[in-house]
């Protein structure tokens, strides 16, 4: 059960943190 809620708390950190860099990325260029 905890590797499955660790496995779950990473692919919530991927999913989120895409969308962030890509707003990050578009700052700097700005």
């Amino acid at each position: 059960a905890f590797k499955h809620i660790q496995f779950d708390i990473e692919l919530v950190k991927d999913v989120e943190g895409a969308p962030s860099t890509e707003v990050e990325r578009r700052r700097a260029s700005a």
